[in-house]
């Protein structure tokens, strides 16, 4: 088992809230799911989620040397995401929303961060700005998520994925 420990920063209520959403109902195949919540002094703290063995983050396929050593091919790595898409729609199906999507928080036939989904009436409150589209930030500073900025920030990381390269070359300016 892993253990997800939040920071001071986070709400705490949120991620509670989404963590007995998951426990209750919402287990999606290839979605490591939350297990037990962790309270420590009588406060929610943590979560405890299913170690995923062999699941490497995709992140090591955005370098070439990792791609090199384990002579993965660019099939290899359409299949990949290719597969990372149907586990998407299926999550878009059951009316979440991923919202972080990142070479982090996607490995090898799992998605992971699902305390950071918007599941239900709460929202998808975490992202990572190059993955972002710019038209889902709010004059407010606020970042609206939804299935079309999921569909952006997939197509962003395949493309880096493939190439190796950000379409962009960096970070959209607020």
């Amino acid at each position: 088992y892993l253990l997800k420990v939040f920071n001071d920063n986070v709400n705490l209520g949120l991620k509670e809230k989404k963590i007995d959403l998951w426990l209750k109902e919402h287990k999606i195949p290839g979605f490591v799911s939350p297990e037990e919540k962790v309270y420590i002094d009588g406060i929610f703290k943590s979560y405890i989620l299913e170690n995923i063995k062999d699941a490497d983050a995709i992140s090591m396929f955005i370098k070439k040397k990792h791609i090199k050593l384990m002579k993965v091919t660019n099939k290899d790595l359409v299949g990949l995401m290719l597969d990372a898409s149907k586990k998407l729609e299926l999550l878009h199906k059951s009316n979440k929303i991923a919202g972080d999507i990142s070479e982090n928080n996607i490995h090898i036939a799992f998605y992971i961060d699902n305390d950071s989904f918007g599941i239900g009436n709460l929202p998808a409150d975490a992202y990572t700005d190059i993955y972002t589209d710019p038209n889902a930030y709010e004059k407010s500073g606020r970042v609206n998520m939804d299935k079309q900025t999921d569909m952006y920030a997939f197509a962003i990381l395949t493309f880096k994925i493939l190439t190796r390269l950000h379409p962009f070359n960096g970070t959209y300016k607020k």
